[in-house]
C-alpha cells in the first residue's frame, strides 16, 4: 500500500479548507440572524479544532516513528496549524460580538416553540 505523499497531503488539505470556507461564507451570507451566524461559526470552529488535530497528530506521528521526518513537512504543517489557530482567533473575537443577541433570539426561539433545548450555551 503506497502512503500519500505529505507535501501533497497538506495543498489538498489546504484545499478543502478554502473549499469549506466557501460555503462557511455562503451560509454566513444567508444566516438571518445573529442566532444563526454563531451556529454557523460553532460548525466552522469544530472543522477547525479537528484540522488542528489531524495536523498536530501527524507530526506527532512523524517525530515518534523511527523514520526521518521530512523537515519541510513539520514547517509546513507548523505553519498551517498556527494560521489555523489565528483564524479561530478571528471567529472567537465574531462570535463574542454577535453571541449576546444570539442568545436573545434563542431564548425567543425556545419560548415560541422553535427550538426545543438551546443550542448555544450561555458559558
Amino acid at each position: 500500500m503506497n502512503k500519500p505523499k505529505a507535501g501533497r497531503t497538506l495543498q489538498e488539505a489546504k484545499r478543502l479548507i478554502a473549499q469549506k470556507s466557501k460555503e462557511f461564507e455562503r451560509r454566513l451570507m444567508k444566516a438571518r440572524n445573529d442566532f444563526e451566524s454563531v451556529v454557523i461559526l460553532n460548525d466552522m470552529q469544530e472543522l477547525i479544532d479537528a484540522e488542528i488535530f489531524a495536523w498536530t497528530n501527524l507530526v506527532s506521528q512523524h517525530e515518534e516513528s523511527s523514520e526521518a521526518t521530512p523537515e519541510d513537512l513539520i514547517n509546513e504543517a507548523s505553519t498551517h496549524v498556527a494560521d489555523l489557530n489565528d483564524f479561530i482567533i478571528k471567529l472567537n473575537l465574531q462570535r463574542a460580538a454577535l453571541m449576546p443577541n444570539a442568545l436573545k433570539i434563542q431564548r425567543a426561539m425556545i419560548n415560541s416553540h422553535q427550538l426545543s433545548t438551546p443550542i448555544l450555551s450561555e458559558n
